[in-house]
């Protein structure tokens, strides 16, 4: 039997994003095709078995049919939790706290159209707070984009209108990429 968990480690902490969706769609449609044969060497031993092309006495293609019936079952299970998998939007967690006279915010997870929405909140706060400098802590947000990025952006030119700004820190140079198309100032 193939021990499949050295095949699968990476799909643990080491894919992200659109990696990850990637891969998830691979899987899913190598489990599709598995479907599909299933299927078809369940057709041949159920037309075995109405040929009599088997032996009656003989219950190895009855027993075929039931653990192909399980392992069909088992993967269509995969598919649907795949499937749910990738419609289900990406996990984004925003909260802030103050130190110091700033406002950090701190991202963990995916930011980008899908997920902006959890931090305007946050972000709204912060512009009725009359805080001067925004703090955002990018150590463990694993993918950005520009739409992501859009609401701080917003918050960086307000800030800047009345003197204050929003600093990033530990972004991935992915991220850095992002964010040099931007006002927003991130550490080195």
């Amino acid at each position: 039997m193939h021990d499949s968990s050295d095949e699968y480690s990476d799909l643990r902490g080491t894919a992200t994003g659109p990696s990850l969706v990637r891969r998830l769609r691979e899987e899913r449609n190598r489990f599709i095709e598995g479907l599909r044969r299933i299927a078809t060497i369940q057709e041949a031993l159920r037309c075995c078995l109405l040929e009599e092309q088997c032996s009656p006495a003989h219950d190895a293609p009855e027993r075929l049919l039931e653990l192909l019936g399980r392992a069909q079952m088992a993967a269509t299970a995969v598919v649907d939790l795949v499937n749910e998998l990738l419609s289900a939007p990406p996990e984004l967690s925003a909260w802030i706290e103050h130190h110091n006279g700033a406002a950090h915010l701190f991202l963990v997870g995916e930011l980008d159209i899908a997920t902006r929405s959890h931090i305007l909140a946050a972000l709204d706060s912060v512009a009725k707070e009359n805080v001067k400098e925004v703090v955002v802590h990018m150590d463990f947000l694993k993918f950005l984009d520009c739409a992501g990025i859009t609401p701080l952006v917003t918050l960086a030119n307000e800030l800047s209108a009345h003197g204050g700004s929003v600093r990033v820190i530990g972004a991935s140079p992915q991220q850095k990429k992002i964010l040099s198309l931007t006002a927003i100032v991130f550490d080195e």
